[in-house]
């Protein structure tokens, strides 16, 4: 037996797997030489199909939308999923060539879906089921021969939102005075800062000192039905003049039922939640995180910009500006006429960089040193199992990262030890962090349980 990847083998299911003694197959990507050239290549597939696909759905949608347009809304979802079909072709490409022959169980086509947008697709890309569907397509296509089994997807999902009961409500109200404000004051000059990262006390600031000219609007994504598929329209997406090689011909062929259905069936929802939902653009628009999974915003913010109005981009993650790969801000700085930076800059880019402070740090004060308290935080982070997008920290990487962070916590003094506290990441994909720490002896009582949204 032959495991594509570690992401095959779940930890919480090792009674299971480990008994079978499977060989696993290397990630290629820890070849520092293989990773920066499936990074290049990738990067080329993604800049040459976008136009592409941008021209085939102003025709399947009767509009005439650039490429930047298409840009905003698909690029995201596209570069993931080109890197995720990639990664799957080539650890299925390298089985066929050390065991020519092999065959496997498949998901049959009658299980097949499609996301409801690229939110979903978020979900869907990180857990076993909708890998097992890629993989499937791509066995079939790669001419293996194989059984298959029916699956029934799980529509709960395996990302659960967060939420700190404490100050739930005291936000909705926050949000809710806002986002009333901003669609009163909305004016061709104004500015509308979207879900910004900044604290809400500074954003009555931006809001009070800037004399109503910024606007604060917060916007919940929405949640999209599930729609009939409609053969038609995705057809003329299979018929894009796309190849050169065997993993193009293949990516153009899935791609024409696995684009989400926010971009086919549920685009002109789009429309009408941008006109009924979202405030006048103004000047310019602002957000941070709403970039990539948003395509509701996505949708808004591309339109708006092709009448002229400015996107600004704020960083509100790590590695932007110090890493060499790190897709979601290259997205970031693609589509934004302005980006503001946590203090670096950079020339070779669209958007024009401007050093400033983090937006979530702005407004608070020093913290300062105190004996009175107790225990030792340690935060740590979570990859997917399975290839969101090539990255430098990417999901072959991580096992190698938990076993440098437990060795780290084992060579603690007891004293440090017992009173340490784990504050995992909200979305767990499927790693099972707090298995693995409480098979190391570490107590419920010792993982942080997200109440807090900082121990300050």
């Amino acid at each position: 037996m032959v495991f594509l990847s570690d992401a095959c083998c779940r930890y919480s299911r090792r009674a299971f797997w480990e008994p079978l003694k499977g060989e696993h197959l290397p990630c290629l990507w820890k070849d520092r030489h293989q990773f920066d050239d499936a990074y290049s290549y990738v990067s080329c597939v993604y800049e040459s199909l976008l136009p592409y696909l941008g021209e085939a759905l102003n025709a399947v949608h009767d509009t005439k939308h650039g490429t930047r347009y298409w840009r905003i809304l698909l690029g995201t979802w596209l570069y993931s999923y080109i890197c995720a079909v990639y990664n799957s072709y080539q650890h299925i490409r390298l089985a066929l060539n050390l065991y020519p022959g092999i065959t496997t169980i498949a998901m049959s086509a009658q299980s097949f879906i499609s996301p409801k947008d690229s939110a979903h697709y978020k979900q869907l890309i990180v857990d076993d089921p909708y890998n097992l569907q890629i993989s499937s397509k791509l066995a079939s296509l790669m001419g293996m021969h194989f059984s298959e089994r029916t699956y029934r997807y799980d529509e709960n999902g395996v990302l659960p939102a967060i939420f700190h009961p404490g100050c739930k409500k005291l936000r909705g109200l926050i949000k809710s005075a806002f986002n009333g404000i901003c669609r009163e004051c909305g004016n061709s000059n104004s500015v509308v800062l979207m879900n910004p990262y900044f604290r809400y006390t500074e954003q009555i600031k931006i809001f009070l000192k800037s004399r109503g000219k910024i606007r604060i609007f917060h916007k919940e994504k929405p949640v999209l039905s599930d729609k009939t598929i409609n053969a038609e329209m995705r057809s003329e997406l299979a018929k894009i003049a796309f190849g050169g090689d065997e993993f193009k011909s293949i990516l153009i062929k899935l791609i024409a039922f696995d684009m989400p259905q926010s971009f086919i069936e549920n685009y002109g929802l789009l429309e009408d939640i941008s006109r009924s939902e979202y405030p006048t653009p103004g000047k310019a628009i602002g957000s941070a995180i709403l970039w990539h999974f948003h395509d509701d915003f996505k949708h808004w913010a591309a339109k708006s910009a092709e009448l002229g109005t400015v996107l600004v981009g704020i960083q509100h993650g790590g590695n932007y500006g110090v890493a060499a790969n790190v897709p979601v801000a290259d997205h970031e700085l693609a589509i934004t006429d302005f980006f503001c930076s946590w203090g670096w800059e950079s020339k070779n880019v669209h958007a024009k960089v401007l050093p400033l402070p983090s937006a979530l740090l702005s407004g608070r004060k020093p913290i300062g040193a105190s004996n009175k308290k107790q225990g030792v935080l340690l935060t740590l982070t979570a990859t997917s199992r399975y290839l969101l997008w090539l990255q430098n920290l990417h999901n072959g990487e991580y096992e190698d990262y938990m076993r440098w962070q437990m060795r780290f916590t084992d060579a603690l003094f007891p004293v440090i030890k017992k009173n340490l506290i784990l504050r995992f990441r909200s979305d767990d994909t499927g790693r099972d962090l707090k298995e693995r720490w409480k098979d190391l002896g570490y107590q419920e009582a010792q993982m942080d349980n997200w109440e807090d949204t900082f121990y300050l």
